[in-house]
């Protein structure tokens, strides 16, 4: 899911419900470009929320060597919905978060890694405590206003896209893992549940997804 001279779009919504109990001895895996394995190994792409820095943030590692993480989102809101991306063209690599840009890296981590594609964990049982959705992986580096401007739109054909999970509520239980792309790789990746947790599809759509936390602060 990588193309040409080392390009890749990542993309999401995501929101924290992380329980007042919890204990944080871990990271919460958002979205990484490998199936099993843990957050040491080889990875083209990890979005995760740390539990060191409380930060949504990105991470990229080739065999040693590592790219510092990069914060998308620092001390996030609980039950906010964020849309999180990450572009790498070539060395440089940009973040953004609701469609903006929070970071810009023209560090080299070396050769891009991975085995596949995780949303919520690792394969682990050790699942993302809150919701994720339209999830979408490009081959190809989609520039900033294309981020901006697909932030509320279906994905479905646009050029380059390789994954697009939107794990909603569906009509048929076959669609709640499915890969919506239409260039999918042979064998359509589709999304096959991992661990023992439960996982829920809600419906949302564009009012839904900002809806809990603009009734908070406005």
């Amino acid at each position: 899911l990588i193309g040409a001279n080392r390009r890749f779009t990542v993309s999401c919504w995501v929101r924290l419900s992380v329980p007042s109990y919890f204990d944080w001895n871990r990271n919460l895996v958002v979205l990484a470009s490998r199936v099993g394995g843990s957050e040491t190994d080889p990875v083209a792409w990890l979005i995760r929320f740390s539990r060191d820095t409380g930060n949504l943030e990105f991470v990229t590692r080739s065999g040693a060597e590592t790219l510092i993480p990069q914060p998308l989102v620092r001390r996030p809101f609980l039950e906010r919905w964020y849309h999180l991306a990450v572009v790498r063209d070539g060395n440089v690599l940009k973040g953004f978060v609701d469609g903006r840009p929070v970071f810009t890296s023209s560090a080299d981590p070396g050769e891009l890694a991975g085995n596949g594609v995780s949303i919520g964990g690792l394969g682990d049982g050790l699942g993302f405590l809150g919701d994720i959705q339209e999830a979408a992986i490009y081959d190809t580096a989609v520039s900033d206003s294309q981020i901006f401007d697909r932030m509320f739109q279906d994905q479905t054909g646009r050029v380059g896209l390789r994954g697009y999970f939107k794990l909603a509520a569906s009509n048929t239980a076959d669609n709640e893992y499915r890969n919506f792309a239409q260039n999918a790789p042979a064998g359509g990746l589709r999304l096959v549940k991992a661990g023992v947790g439960t996982v829920v599809f809600e419906e949302t759509d564009r009012a839904g997804e900002q809806s809990i936390f603009d009734s908070r602060k406005n």
